[in-house]
């Protein structure tokens, strides 16, 4: 028990700083796009505009895909 609550903690700490790790540099940029010009500013909403097409995308095959069972999945 002991070993699986060391095992948990460590998962917890790790995917914490993962997260912490995101936010710090979700910030970076964006005070980085404060003294941005017009064109980077556009460059970068093209790039996320592709990025979402892509979630979009992968949430629509996890959408149409069967499991072995013949059930849809649930997200």
């Amino acid at each position: 028990m002991a070993e699986a609550t060391r095992r948990l903690t460590g998962a917890i700490d790790t995917r914490y700083a993962e997260g912490t790790g995101r936010l710090e540099k979700a910030l970076a940029d964006a005070h980085g796009l404060r003294n941005a010009t017009a064109e980077e500013i556009a460059a970068r909403d093209a790039e996320l505009v592709c990025r979402l097409a892509a979630i979009d995308k992968v949430l629509a095959l996890l959408g149409s895909a069967v499991n072995p069972l013949g059930a849809a999945p649930t997200l």
